[in-house]
């Protein structure tokens, strides 16, 4: 027995096969989004990717993917720009249509902060995570349960507007590399170029950075005055891949603090990775099957 879990962003589906017990049994792999410039073709994807596994013995489907999920019914509520067409997706039932066993969807930032905290076991009942990658997300916990707001848009910090640019645009990776190739005067192209520059001392690239995580601390102080969380976890490819990263932004949004009830407020950088959204896929679904089940309605599967 094994459970499919598949993290479904603009560019790539990664997926791999897991145990109940949150073990991976296959390598993960990544599959090119398939998708056109009008739209997408997500939901026959995940049922072909499904049946290349289907030797497996696969007794469920967990998915994590980016956009707006109601997660009882498993419809992509709104996407952005990044997926053409995937609005209003009925991805649950197409996929165990597709499939014949039960499916749970979550919203891929959600299930980053669900995988982080089941294997983390962290303590903290109310936390903050945002991942930072071609766009910007985050979520939120409270009193240990997640909190998804009256249309399941919570946390969608990469579209909070200042001075009439969203956060994202400013703040995600890609904004990071078009600064430090401007300021060094070179053709950087990934964020891995701009991490090895920093590290072998470039001066402009280093400041690049510094204003670059500048940025990132003072939304993070926005956000610590308004939910006022007993942790911060960041996570995204380029802070997870350079330590130093994390420990520039915990300094920088420690600067800006000016009341001292929030000094107290912790600072992580998130630990697993690329695999974080297949993790919290898979807790996600063991938890809504745990309760309801698969021979339940859509009615009783409500609130998990």
């Amino acid at each position: 027995m094994a459970l499919l879990a598949l993290d479904i962003g603009g560019t790539t589906i990664k997926h791999a096969l897991f145990t109940e017990a949150g073990e991976r049994i296959t390598a993960v792999q990544e599959t090119p989004t398939e998708k056109t410039a009008a739209d997408n073709h997500i939901a026959a994807q995940a049922g072909t990717i499904y049946q290349a596994y289907h030797h497996s013995g696969i007794t469920g489907v967990a998915i994590a993917s980016a956009g707006v999920v109601d997660p009882d019914t498993g419809t992509i509520v709104s996407a952005g720009y990044t997926i053409p067409g995937y609005t209003g997706t009925p991805l649950k039932q197409s996929v165990e249509n597709s499939t014949g066993v039960p499916c749970w969807v979550e919203n891929d930032v959600n299930c980053a902060l669900l995988g982080e905290l089941w294997r983390n076991h962290y303590p903290q009942q109310h936390i903050f995570c945002m991942t930072i990658g071609t766009g910007i997300g985050g979520a939120i916990l409270i009193n240990g349960q997640l909190y998804r707001g009256a249309s399941f848009g919570a946390g969608e910090v990469g579209y909070v507007n200042q001075n009439g640019q969203d956060f994202q645009t400013y703040a995600n990776t890609q904004a990071l590399i078009h600064r430090a190739a401007d300021a060094a005067n070179q053709p950087f192209t990934t964020g891995y170029q701009v991490v090895h520059a920093f590290r072998d001392g470039n001066p402009d690239v280093q400041n690049a950075v510094r204003l670059w995580l500048d940025g990132i601390a003072s939304e993070l102080v926005n956000i610590n005055h308004l939910l006022n969380p007993e942790l911060f976890i960041i996570g995204g490819g380029i802070i997870e891949g350079a330590p130093e990263f994390g420990q520039l932004l915990d300094a920088a949004f420690r600067q800006r603090l000016t009341a001292q009830q929030y000094a107290a407020t912790a600072l992580k950088t998130a630990t697993l990775g690329n695999e974080a959204g297949m993790y919290g896929a898979l807790y996600h679904y063991l938890q809504k099957e745990a309760a309801y089940g698969h021979g339940h309605s859509q009615d009783d599967r409500a609130h998990v």
